[in-house]
């Protein structure tokens, strides 16, 4: 048993690195792709003698229902049905050279020879959740993508950590006592270096393919509208025309009488599709969030999913910051509002320390709960830049803060770390870069595909000249700054920034708006991360999209 009120289990993925094996000389479901999962797999059923073809999802949920009693906390779930389709999907690639009484190859065997798979279970809902929640995940050691064993274990979180192994209630023990996250626990089972692989980031349509969205605003009405930039290979027709003719964009809100503080995009309602907020103070200072919600060939019209006069607190848009991020891990998107307050002037009595505070909104999937504090700390970040990136690689958000040191004239890069108790640790320092603040314009993505957000920095060198720097985040938790980019005739003056996995292959990409001219429109730039760097080539050009007030998502 695996837990109070587990059902039996019967865990035999095991798996004792090889010491030198023979590859078999055919294949039999021959999968190529390690970041698409196979259609189907085929299984060995014992009982009939024969082989059968399985769809690959239901396979691995119903092996989830086998192998994984429901009782056991929500995130070593997801990290077994990550280990769980992982292994099955390492043997449809790798043939073992089985075959039933008639000759028909097969993958993996229905037993725990490789994993129970028995269509009498029955699947529960959370089965099926976690399923669908980790259904993009792959795992990594170094550039390998290997096969993911994993026991029942003792039931004490800290022991029997092989690295090859997930050991099940192990796992469970850690969930319930230190409350740890399912990136956490697959790293502590598989290996501190592990890569946790998700590709399509920034996925606007739905298909797995990350995109782009330029929101403008039309000065005279107040009109927002969003152009999405993407290569979708599956896009609809509606948005192939949008993009390949640079046509209309499609209005997504009406701001009247407001002000815009702040926008980001991130999927709030877990669906697996990024959506639009946007920080907006009223004439009589209220402020609200909106969300428009992508539909998938679109963006339904702008709900306030929180004001400051229903959920609190009372706050002024002065030195306020919208930074968006999953702060709870909990696969849906939430709001964090940074406030830095300054101190008394000096010579004022009597003294104020300057304090900052990030207040997160988490996500229900349709609204904001209450506003709440989750983190304060006495130090003037004032004119500090705010992120919201998980570059500590537990899954949660981090803070993430720029700010100038040393007179302005270099940039300190600090981590205030999320924690398992809502709430976020004291700022560490992870770099100085000698490099002045206003000479830098920065955005997240995980460029190198080990699942920790990095910080891509757009850098302008002398003669107004492009650089891109790239601070990667380390499993010892600091940034490594390295160049990753540079041209001698790319300016760095008329671009706005952003990033999206565009070609799916779990490494986000710089996608670089900049400005097409007199009567030119907008230009789209595709930086392809290399994983060590950058390819560059001009991606779209838009003649309708206006250029003056662009804001890149």
């Amino acid at each position: 048993m695996a837990g109070a009120g587990a059902v039996a289990l019967a865990l035999l993925a095991t798996f004792v690195p090889p010491t030198g094996s023979a590859q078999a000389a055919s294949t039999c479901t021959g999968w190529r792709s390690t970041l698409t999962p196979p259609p189907s797999i085929r299984v060995y059923r014992t009982a009939l003698g024969h082989t059968v073809s399985v769809d690959f999802k239901r396979y691995v949920r119903i092996v989830m229902a086998n192998e994984w009693g429901p009782t056991h906390p929500r995130a070593s779930l997801r990290a077994g049905a990550v280990a769980i389709k992982q292994y099955g999907w390492y043997f449809a690639m790798h043939w073992r050279g089985g075959r039933d009484p008639g000759g028909r190859c097969f993958d993996v065997v229905d037993t725990t020879r490789d994993q129970v798979y028995d269509p009498s279970r029955t699947v529960y809902a959370i089965h099926a959740a976690v399923v669908e929640e980790t259904w993009n995940w792959t795992l990594r050691k170094g550039s390998t993508f290997f096969m993911t064993g994993y026991r029942a274990g003792n039931g004490i979180c800290g022991s029997q950590e092989d690295d090859w192994h997930l050991m099940q209630r192990n796992a469970s023990d850690c969930v319930r006592d230190l409350g740890e996250s399912t990136e956490t626990i697959l790293r502590r089972y598989y290996g501190a270096d592990v890569s946790v692989v998700t590709p399509g980031a920034n996925d606007i349509t739905g298909d797995g393919v990350g995109d782009t969205t330029a929101v403008s605003t039309d000065p005279a009405t107040g009109e927002v509208s969003a152009t999405l930039v993407t290569s979708d290979p599956r896009a609809n027709a509606t948005i192939d025309a949008l993009v390949a003719a640079g046509g209309e964009p499609v209005v997504i809100a009406v701001v009247a009488g407001a002000t815009v503080v702040g926008r980001g995009s991130i999927d709030v309602s877990g669906d697996r599709r990024h959506d639009i907020l946007q920080l907006l103070r009223d004439p009589d200072g209220t402020l609200r969030i909106q969300v428009m919600r992508s539909t998938g060939s679109g963006f339904s019209p702008a709900v306030t999913w929180w004001s400051s006069a229903i959920q609190g607190p009372s706050l002024a848009a002065t030195g306020l910051h919208l930074v968006t991020g999953d702060f709870d891990n909990d696969g849906r998107g939430d709001a964090g509002l940074v406030q830095a307050i300054p101190g008394s002037p000096a010579g004022v009595e009597p003294a104020v320390a300057p304090l900052t505070r990030l207040i997160v909104l988490r996500s229900t999937g349709t609204g904001f709960r209450p506003a709440a504090t989750w983190w304060r700390q006495s130090i003037n970040l004032s004119t500090a830049r705010f992120l919201g990136a998980e570059a500590s690689g537990d899954g949660r958000a981090d803070l993430v803060v720029l700010r100038p040191v040393i007179r302005g004239t270099a940039t300190e890069a600090l981590v205030a770390r999320s924690t398992n108790t809502g709430g976020l640790r004291t700022l560490r320092s992870w770099v100085t870069m000698f490099i002045r603040p206003s000479s830098l314009r920065a955005v997240v993505g995980d460029v190198n595909r080990d699942g920790r957000d990095d910080v891509i920095l757009a850098r302008r060198r002398s003669g107004d000249l492009l650089s891109v720097l790239v601070l990667r985040a380390t499993s010892v938790r600091s940034f490594v700054l390295r160049t990753w980019w540079s041209s001698s005739s790319f300016s760095w003056s008329p671009n706005r920034f952003a990033t999206a996995d565009a070609n799916r292959d779990g490494m986000a990409d710089l996608l670089v708006y900049r400005n097409g001219g007199t009567d030119g429109g907008t230009l789209v730039y595709r930086f392809l991360s290399t994983g060590a760097g950058f390819r560059t080539a001009l991606w779209r050009t838009l003649p309708a999209l206006s250029w003056s007030t662009l804001e890149a998502l």
